[in-house]
């Protein structure tokens, strides 16, 4: 793939994570206030619910030869980055 090609890539990319921003910061401001809902929980369920509405996409991770080779490690480093985030509440 030429350098042109990634950079195309790369802004498709760009482009698909700032409408999925947008989508995220939409949904969270015209949520009636939750008073026993944190934010957390919000997004963790719109994660779970994307895996849910699309399990082929991990089904597509877990084909993929990442660079070390093994297959399946895409979702495993999906995961475990899902895992980390929920369970570093404070870095955010």
């Amino acid at each position: 793939m030429s350098d042109r090609e990634f950079r195309k890539a790369d802004r498709a990319v760009t482009r698909a994570a700032a409408q999925i921003e947008r989508a995220v910061a939409t949904m969270l401001s015209t949520t009636d206030r939750l008073e026993a809902v944190a934010i957390d929980y919000v997004v963790e369920k719109l994660i779970s619910e994307l895996v849910t509405r699309n399990p082929k996409a991990i089904d597509f991770l877990n084909t993929r030869n990442i660079a070390s080779g093994f297959r399946g490690e895409g979702s495993v480093r999906l995961m475990n980055a899902i895992m980390d985030w929920r369970d570093r509440p404070a870095d955010r």
